[in-house]
């Protein structure tokens, strides 16, 4: 079972080495602590929002078995 969930809604998609690898640390980071997260870029809300929901039902899912 999922009890801890973070989503990250990036604005833009980092392109720039030490963002992406500020965004790994930090992922880590929360792992460690137990929560589950899901990263995705700010356009699948508008673009693609079964996507995204696919995406997170198939994450939960996956925890609660």
């Amino acid at each position: 079972m999922i009890e801890k969930l973070i989503i990250e809604l990036d604005v833009d998609p980092h392109i720039e080495y030490h963002k992406i690898a500020e965004d790994e640390n930090r992922d880590k980071y929360l792992e460690s602590l137990g929560f589950t997260v899901l990263r995705f870029e700010n356009r699948f809300i508008f673009q693609e929002p079964e996507y995204l929901k696919n995406e997170i039902r198939k994450v939960i899912n996956k925890k609660m078995n």
